[in-house]
């Protein structure tokens, strides 16, 4: 009885680092802390940077960069990255999961690479809102994901992309976090970076794919991410903001700075 009660504990424990492990490794630990801190603490919660797969995904695209010229350059999160290629002298380094916190260790790693883009697009601020990433930390971030894309990257135009808005059931589940107000309030410190940094903020470029603050369900499978008709309108409309003269955007006067 005394064995199998000692084999019985050691299992549990085994379970238990094991369960642990993946709650660390997926970020869910974080998570959870700042949940349970209603001050909202400053925990990071992105995990990415730790992540070999990552890692070896920014040495990647250092390599195939080195020294080129870009016409366009996309920076952000799943949203960009399942678009895909942008089309020729193009390069799309968004990657999976993406908050203002790894996709500023990626600029960092990225910026001695001595490439350029002549028009560089950041869509950022979904994946910081799940983690509900402070305000403060958010405007810094993104702050300084900028100046290494304008001092390294030398763009004519930095194009800000808003934080996406969920469906009603996603944006009212406090797992996700990502409430109407948080988006806003994030993409608030967005359209003021934009603002001070004479760049433009695409608001009215990727309202097609939203209803009042909605993401339209039409345009999506599980509320977040876009479906095939979602990926449509938002390459179609990103592709206006590269190729304005060719494709006829208009970007109104409010969000395109003298």
């Amino acid at each position: 009885m005394k064995t199998i009660v000692i084999v019985s504990l050691l299992l549990n424990v085994v379970l238990i680092l094991f369960v642990l492990s993946r709650v660390y490794k997926n970020g869910y630990l974080g998570r959870l802390f700042v949940l349970l801190n209603g001050n909202y603490l400053n925990l990071p919660t992105d995990t990415l940077m730790t992540q070999r797969g990552w890692q070896e995904t920014i040495k990647y695209q250092k390599y195939l960069n080195q020294n080129r010229q870009f016409k366009a350059c996309f920076f952000g999160d799943s949203l960009l990255y399942e678009l895909g290629s942008m089309g020729n002298d193009t390069f799309n380094f968004a990657i999976n999961g993406t908050t203002t916190i790894s996709l500023l260790e990626q600029m960092k790693l990225l910026e001695t690479g001595n490439f350029q883009c002549q028009t560089a697009i950041v869509g950022i601020g979904t994946n910081d809102a799940y983690y509900r990433t402070m305000p403060e930390q958010f405007r810094q971030n993104l702050q300084q994901i900028i100046d290494i894309i304008k001092n390294k990257m030398t763009p004519d135009r930095v194009i800000f992309i808003p934080a996406f808005y969920s469906n009603p059931q996603v944006m009212s589940n406090p797992w996700e976090a990502r409430s109407i107000a948080k988006i806003d309030e994030l993409n608030q410190i967005v359209r003021d970076i934009a603002q001070s940094e004479k760049g433009i903020f695409a608001d009215t470029t990727i309202q097609p794919l939203f209803e009042n603050k909605i993401l339209k369900a039409t345009l999506t499978d599980d509320g977040i991410h876009l479906n095939l008709e979602g990926k449509k309108i938002y390459r179609k409309a990103l592709l206006n903001l590269i190729n304005p003269s060719e494709k006829g955007e208009s970007v109104s006067p409010e969000n395109h700075p003298n």
